[in-house]
């Protein structure tokens, strides 16, 4: 399967078939997860847990037997890095055919805690159940996806910007970063808010948010900078795919914006 067709595909799974990953599968996505970097430098610690040795759950999942959980330390950029892999992640199980679906507030959280064998200064933001999809939701998740409008993306006009915030990207842009931009648009977040907003400049495109106050000041970070974690995993996994070399950095393109307050947050930027 392409890596398009990976992200077209993808969607958090909630219902699974009640069967346990079998050991090949299993030692797949074991070495991804020990392998697994990203562009800040952060260190993030992948687990997966046995649901019943653990004794984890979530309301909003169903015929699970595994998770996979992530722990951090609270540095510079950790909540952009936890989102980042954690995507990659999802994206490479999908590819296998399993499951997965990220999971912050839904969680038994301080089983999940002591499972990971927190210290004072880590963090276990979120985790994801791991397993085949069941053929058919449960009526839980046919409910919640529909509470969530769970398909439902912002139109591309909304949330990409040429130069600057007062300039919608035109629909028809055909520049070097649409397929990317059309991958990104596909990302999922928390409670399906979509607060990335994306300004196009040249060979730059600079990642922003729109400011939640109740998703900032979280004792788990600010998790809309996971949600933006996310897309850049997706937008840099297609630009890998066509050969262009890039890299994040930090350039403080503070854009004034009289409607919203977007917040920067990091650019990409082709490198010659």
């Amino acid at each position: 399967m392409s890596l398009i067709n990976i992200i077209k595909n993808r969607i958090n799974s909630r219902t699974f078939d009640d069967k346990k990953i079998d050991e090949h599968t299993l030692n797949k996505l074991s070495d991804f997860l020990k392998n697994s970097t990203n562009p800040f430098d952060v260190s993030i610690d992948f687990r997966i847990l046995d649901k019943e040795a653990y004794n984890l759950s979530s309301p909003v999942i169903v015929g699970e037997k595994m998770y996979v959980a992530a722990k951090t330390k609270k540095v510079k950029n950790f909540e952009l890095a936890y989102g980042y892999e954690f995507e990659r992640f999802c994206l490479f199980a999908e590819s296998l055919n399993i499951g997965t679906a990220i999971l912050v507030a839904t969680l038994s959280r301080k089983k999940f805690e002591a499972a990971m064998n927190l210290n004072e200064h880590e963090v276990c933001i979120a985790a994801s159940p791991i397993g085949y999809k069941a053929k058919k939701f449960s009526i839980r998740e046919t409910l919640l996806r529909k509470a969530l409008k769970s398909e439902k993306r912002f139109n591309f006009n909304e949330i990409f910007f040429d130069k600057n915030f007062d300039k919608a990207l035109d629909i028809s842009y055909n520049g070097l970063f649409k397929e990317a931009l059309e991958m990104l648009r596909l990302s999922p977040s928390a409670e399906n808010k979509q607060p990335w907003r994306v300004v196009v400049e040249d060979t730059m495109v600079h990642f922003y948010k729109k400011r939640n106050e109740s998703m900032i000041h979280s004792k788990l970070g600010d998790i809309q900078k996971i949600d933006v974690g996310i897309v850049i995993a997706h937008f840099e996994l297609v630009m890998n795919r066509k050969n262009i070399n890039g890299k994040f950095l930090e350039i403080n393109k503070n854009i004034e914006n009289k409607k919203d307050s977007f917040e920067y947050i990091i650019s990409y930027c082709i490198q010659s």
